[in-house]
């Protein structure tokens, strides 16, 4: 009778943990796709929000941040219930002992990412700089987070990989190394650079990385290609001084370039279509980005041209919305001089010269479609 009275008090003992340990394991499923839901919900209905750009954690600023801020801590918190389950079920045996503890090490950092908010930029949320701004400490601490959800992430597939194939369990064994190539491919996206250059030529990226916890059940990419753009991705047009040199225009580039740092590119006249020139290793035209945001153009005096000092600096409208860019020119040039009429020129863009009622030069370039 004693054994029998002992026997039912040990089944409610262990069954009671393991109702606990399934529900904490399903935290752990559920976590995933409800972070990517209520992430899609937003980012396709805040206004100025663009997902191709703009990286999910900035949907934690503005009016509605609450939201985003309680989906990496809900988030967070399922990922770290679901690491106590995992040590439940896993311990003793491969991977009991580390594969709950950089699950938990993910749950961790997404709540890090919550906690500690990032910085405005990108021109989000309405108001924000264009670029990137100077990085505060709570948005270091943000980029800290992501960082341990990266690498726990990696390091936990990894681990759980191993356990798999010592068991022989080769679909989930190639879940795991799947799993990290999402991975691999969410830490690759443009970082911080690409907000300090939010329109850069037609052939750059306009992202960067986001938290990468939707890569527990499946990786979320967000990134943009390389095609012909619609519409209401065509790169925001680019306003600038453009300065005209004799013929030492390289020199005096790179000597800006020296005092602003940044990127500068430089094409001569014989590589963008006139090879037979005159003079075909003279700059036909240079550009400077900086990490500032400066963007600076020049150019060489074209052969039997006049250079006049004082007199050489222009005006530049680039980018690629064609209706845009016709539009400013139509009004630059009404009651103004065109001295290049706007049309298709052996570079293969759209290009004119004008100078405007108020005797200002205006040089608009629009960027052609790439095939």
């Amino acid at each position: 009778m004693a054994q029998h009275t002992v026997t039912p008090e040990r089944t409610h003992q262990t069954a009671s943990p393991w109702v606990s340990t399934a529900q904490l394991l399903a935290g752990g499923v559920v976590a995933g796709p409800l972070f990517l839901v209520v992430w899609a919900l937003q980012a396709f209905t805040r206004e100025g929000f663009d997902p191709s750009r703009h990286p999910l954690s900035l949907l934690s600023l503005g009016d509605l941040g609450w939201v985003q801020i309680a989906n990496f801590v809900v988030t967070g918190t399922l990922f770290f219930a679901c690491a106590v389950g995992m040590r439940r079920v896993l311990q003793p045996g491969r991977g009991g002992t580390w594969g709950p503890r950089l699950i938990g090490a993910s749950g961790i950092g997404l709540i890090m990412a919550g906690v500690f908010v990032t910085d405005a930029g990108a021109g989000f949320p309405t108001g924000a700089p264009a670029g990137a701004p100077e990085v505060s400490w709570h948005g270091a601490l943000h980029e800290v987070g992501y960082v341990v959800v990266m690498l726990s992430w990696t390091a936990a597939a990894f681990v759980l990989r191993r356990r798999f194939a010592a068991r022989d369990e080769r679909g989930l064994s190639r879940l795991c190394v799947t799993a990290v190539a999402a991975v691999l491919v969410v830490s690759a996206w443009p970082h911080l650079d690409s907000l300090r250059h939010p329109h850069r030529d037609r052939d750059g990226p306009s992202v960067r990385p986001c938290g990468g916890p939707g890569s527990t059940s499946e990786a979320s990419l967000q990134m943009t290609d390389h095609r012909p753009r619609p519409k209401e991705h065509l790169m925001a047009s680019r306003l600038n001084p453009y300065i005209s040199f004799a013929d030492n225009a390289r020199q005096a580039m790179e000597f800006y370039q020296g005092v602003f740092g940044g990127t500068l590119t430089v094409n001569t006249f014989g590589e963008l279509g006139a090879p037979d020139a005159p003079e075909p290793d003279k700059i036909m035209h240079s550009l400077l980005e900086t990490d500032s945001g400066f963007t600076l153009m020049g150019a060489d005096t074209p052969p039997g041209a006049e250079h006049h000092p004082g007199d050489n600096i222009s005006v530049s409208l680039s980018g690629d919305d064609a209706d845009e860019l016709r539009g400013y020119w139509a009004k630059l040039s009404d009651g103004g001089t065109v001295s290049v009429p706007l049309e298709k020129q052996v570079w293969g863009d759209e290009f004119g010269l004008c100078v405007d009622q108020f005797g200002i030069g205006w040089m608009v370039n629009i960027a052609q479609p790439q095939a």
